[in-house]
């Protein structure tokens, strides 16, 4: 059992260089893995780097860790039948077990981003990470959430999952107007569908109708789908994961 946890460790590190060294084993009433990585960046990218004016970005679909986690509860007591299904679930499966950490996208923004974190509790509540270090306001666009959409569940629910679910390990990031504009970071926004989400405003610069998530995170509603967005905010299932 030992072994097995060894060589899954080493199949992931071995994609980044990394070592494993050492290991100390002992005994006791609950199994507790933990581990410490060390190492040197060229640019250290830190939370508390976001400043008004900013546009906010995360490189990939966020809420497919949760969806997979969801369906594979559901899976014990329903049959998909379709190939097809069973291709999809798997797929969302593969995401919740195996989640792709986004290191070599975090290495090529690095050049640009003002603040980043990765996305382990959930979309907002690891943005608000952002928001108190940097003492900043984010305003989002839930239209622009990349959700993923299935036909196994509402996208009601897939915008819920995305906006808290966690461990998806995509990253969020800042960056200013100079930035967002040079023809390098263009091509990376190509390259790796980065989506923009919103942006870091000053709290004087709020709309009326803007929905508040907290002090930190406010909404700009859809005029075309005000009430439907109102209702999915109301309405969100989860706050993240809480470590306390």
């Amino acid at each position: 059992y030992i072994k097995e946890i060894y060589r899954g460790l080493n199949s992931v590190l071995r994609m980044f260089d990394v070592k494993l060294a050492g290991g100390n084993i002992a005994k006791g009433a609950q199994f507790s893995l933990s581990g410490t990585i060390l190492g040197t960046a060229d640019k250290a990218v830190y939370r508390s780097g976001a400043k008004v004016g900013e546009s906010i970005y995360v490189t990939g679909p966020l809420g497919l860790s949760a969806l997979g986690l969801r369906i594979g509860k559901d899976h014990i007591n329903n049959d998909y039948g379709t190939v097809k299904n069973k291709e999809e679930l798997s797929k969302l499966l593969e995401h919740h077990k195996r989640p792709n950490a986004r290191v070599l996208e975090g290495i090529a923004v690095s050049e640009f981003a003002s603040a980043m974190i990765d996305i382990s509790d959930g979309f907002l509540q690891d943005l608000n990470h952002i928001c108190e270090r940097s003492n900043v306001t984010a305003r989002l666009k839930l239209s622009e959430i990349p959700n993923y959409r299935s036909e196994f569940i509402k996208t009601n629910e897939t915008l819920s999952l995305a906006l808290n679910g966690g461990d998806d390990y995509e990253l969020i990031f800042t960056v200013d107007e100079v930035a967002k504009k040079s023809s390098k970071f263009c091509a990376l926004v190509e390259r790796h569908a980065f989506v923009k989400v919103g942006e870091v405003i000053n709290k004087n610069d709020l709309l009326e109708d803007d929905y508040a998530y907290n002090e930190n995170i406010y909404f700009e509603l859809s005029k075309s789908n005000y009430d439907g967005e109102i209702n999915i905010l109301n309405n969100l299932k989860t706050s993240g994961y809480l470590h306390f």
